[in-house]
């Protein structure tokens, strides 16, 4: 039998490398300045709604009650989200409590987010491909970029900008918190890449290394996202240059050494600031967490996705259970999804090419889907939370998402180019409207918390922040309602009970609010609210040692709060123990020094204990603090008036009752410096006006008693 006959050796079937063929537009996209132009303009068209918004959730404890950014010496350093209040603090010296500012910068941080992802898609596509493991197919050369790199690139950053799911993060003024995070995120992992891509000799190198470092530590002093930023950066390394050397090992060690930051300065608080009351907890294991967080992560991709039916407050049940199938079905579908980029990564290279979808386009989504789960993992991992879901947690996965999207669609799409673009112009146009419809919701109080309500009308916490919208508008009847609801559904919540106090004492019925008080103290011993609110109670009833004992056991819950001290101080005064009140009034104002009442308050201690500079002092800064403060002005004119100052007294006066047109004695006391002075037509209008406003008003009568006769 002869040997078999050998045919030819057939030769390696070719691929011909992709061409980068050039648009008439690639020239534009290319310009950096125009794309930023682009971003910008988008940006502002369907964030304009937005500059007016009204501060809301943590922005009020973050931002209008902070003492810390009213005075960066009150902000230490060790602060775990450093970064992040410090903005706030520049924010607070030059426009203080002017949202527009707060709006202005949060919009610049999302343009500038924008355009950065911009770069980094961008920077990916530059970077040669990793050299072929011994099992991959041959099929040569790789192309370095895909056709239009530079439109997927703009494609990521509009989608990026567009979505109507970063609204939380733009708009809710606290959460820049994410948004600057992200910032310096993406500013690390983009210079990282400048400096992997520059050459050895080139003096720029080390300039590229040290920003990549030192944006990595701002990353970590503004939120605690950026835990996995070294993680990221191993990823880029092993995707995109191949399995690191060990000499990219030594490179990397900075940035490993680095994650120290975030446990050392943050103290055991992740996600202590999240949108109002999202803070860690102990009451949720972190097993039941991390199942609940199978479904949530799957909500997320929804919303990424299809954008409908977003929520300040979602009302999401926590999972007990692997087994229980929504958590089962959200898990496996996760676990097929990672299991994808996996098979990207490692299967898909040693295939013949399907379709268009080669090794830059796999590498990228491969990429992109990784991305969005490590970036999520701080949040949605093990660590619980006692809010399970925020939309603003996105902000930074989604950059992963919308690079694999873009990457998709241009690959499918790649012989309809023109196809492509007017998908991803028509995406960007309905996401657009859809983020300026979304952001109409932040517009106040009532329109953000009348939508949760609507969304999740069986949690508590929409009907409690309802009701306060609703008291504060003097509509306390639907304020009452609103609470009520509340307690029904929780009858435990301290919080509804304080709420409904406040609602009671507002409409007379003291009885029922004090009720309350006592009912949410001994739900929440640890609550300081319940007993200030009785203090005041009782205070304004007259049951002055009452009134004491409240204040007091406030003070012992929390010395650092300024208002009680305050409130204190008070009652000192009425029961004519001015020591003990001085005391409590120069406590108020070391612990806040902006707070222009206990200034007030201390001028008029002083002012009574014939220390009358000191008192000047006080009314001074009262009024430099609250230049529209009627009652600062009303007890200067008081001190002029004893110093026999009597023009300045006047002018005092006068600007109290401009402020403040039913202020009684400020009438009375310009009646009787006229009188002194022999102005005696004056002196009957200023009289004749306060019985005007009080008619029972006895000083006054007596004053134009005396005048007639």
């Amino acid at each position: 039998m002869g040997k078999a006959s050998r045919g030819k050796e057939q030769p390696a079937p070719k691929v011909s490398p992709l061409k980068t063929q050039v648009s008439p537009f690639t020239d534009l996209w290319t310009q950096p300045w125009t794309v930023l132009l682009i971003l910008s303009l988008l940006s502002i068209l369907i964030y304009s709604n937005t500059f007016s918004a009204s501060f809301q959730l943590d922005d009020v404890t973050n931002i209008v009650n902070s003492l810390q950014i009213r005075n960066l010496s009150n902000l230490p350093l060790s602060e775990s989200r450093y970064v992040g209040y410090l903005s706030f603090a520049l924010n607070y010296h030059f426009g203080r409590q002017n949202v527009f500012g707060y709006h202005l910068v949060n919009l610049l941080i999302h343009i500038a987010n924008g355009f950065l992802v911009y770069c980094f898609v961008l920077l990916l596509f530059r970077i040669p491909p990793p050299p072929l493991t011994p099992h991959a197919l041959p099929l040569t050369p790789h192309p370095s970029r895909l056709p239009y790199d530079s439109g997927i690139a703009l494609a990521t950053s509009l989608l990026f900008v567009a979505h109507p799911i970063q609204t939380q993060a733009v708009t809710y003024i606290v959460q820049r918190i994410t948004s600057l995070a992200t910032l310096f995120y993406l500013l690390a992992v983009l210079l990282y890449i400048k400096w992997r891509l520059t050459e050895p000799e080139s003096r720029r190198q080390s300039l590229w290394y040290a920003g990549a470092l030192l944006s990595t530590i701002l990353a970590m002093k503004t939120k605690e996202i950026s835990f996995t930023l070294p993680f990221m950066l191993i990823l880029v390394e092993a995707i995109f240059f191949g399995s690191p050397t060990r000499k990219q090992w030594i490179a990397l060690i900075p940035f490993l050494l680095m994650l120290p930051i975030i446990p050392l300065s943050h103290s055991g608080r992740i996600g202590e600031v999240e949108a109002g009351f999202a803070k860690g907890t102990t009451e949720i294991s972190r097993l039941d967490y991390l199942f609940t967080q199978f479904r949530v992560m799957l909500t997320y991709v929804r919303l990424l996705v299809l954008p409908i039916y977003q929520n300040v407050d979602y009302d999401y049940p926590i999972a007990h259970s692997l087994l229980e199938p929504t958590v089962l079905f959200s898990f496996l579908f996760l676990l097929l999804l990672f299991t994808f980029s996996l098979y990207l990564l490692f299967v898909w290279p040693r295939t013949p090419y399907a379709f268009r979808f080669t090794p830059p386009a796999t590498r990228l989504v491969a990429f992109g889907i990784l991305w969005f789960f490590l970036t999520l993992s701080v949040e949605s991992s093990i660590i619980p939370i006692w809010d399970v879901i925020f939309e603003h947690r996105l902000y930074l996965p989604s950059v992963g998402f919308f690079l694999t999207g873009s990457v998709l669609i241009s690959a499918l799409l790649e012989r309809r180019r023109g196809m492509a673009a007017i998908s991803i112009g028509v995406l960007v146009i309905i996401l657009s409207v859809a983020t300026y419809q979304r952001n109409l919701i932040w517009k106040d109080e009532f329109t953000l918390w009348n939508d949760v309500v609507q969304k999740s009308p069986n949690k508590t916490r929409g009907h409690i922040s309802l009701g306060i919208v609703y008291r504060n508008q003097g509509r306390l009847g639907e304020a009452l309602r609103e609470l009520e609801a509340a307690i029904i559904l929780d009858p435990e919540n301290a919080a509804a009970h304080i709420n409904l106090g406040n609602v009671y004492s507002d409409l007379g019925r003291v009885d029922d609010a004090i009720q309350e008080y006592k009912t949410a103290s001994t739900l929440r011993p640890d609550y300081v609210d319940p007993h200030y609110d009785l203090g005041i109670v009782y205070q304004n009833l007259g049951r002055f040692d009452e009134a004491i004992r409240e204040y007091q056991a406030a003070i012992r819950l929390d010395p650092g709060l300024p208002r009680p001290h305050n409130n204190l101080g008070r009652v000192y005064f009425e029961k004519g123990k001015l020591p003990d009140a001085l005391e409590e009034f120069e406590k108020a104002v070391k612990i806040a020094p902006d707070f222009f009442s206990a200034h007030i308050n201390l001028g008029i201690i002083y002012q009574k204990l014939g220390q009358l500079d000191e008192a000047f002092q006080e009314y001074k800064t009262a009024l430099i603090l609250n230049p529209n403060f009627g009652e600062a002005h009303f007890n200067l004119g008081n001190l002029y008036k004893d110093l026999g100052r009597q023009e300045e007294a006047i002018g005092e006066f006068q600007a109290a009752l401009k402020l403040e047109p039913d202020l009684v004695d400020a009438h009375y006391n310009l009646g009787l410096i006229y009188q002194g002075t022999g102005q005696i037509q004056k002196a009957i209008y200023e009289f004749d006006q306060a019985l005007q406003i009080n008619p029972n008003y006895d000083p006054a009568q007596q004053a134009l008693k005396s005048l007639h006769q």
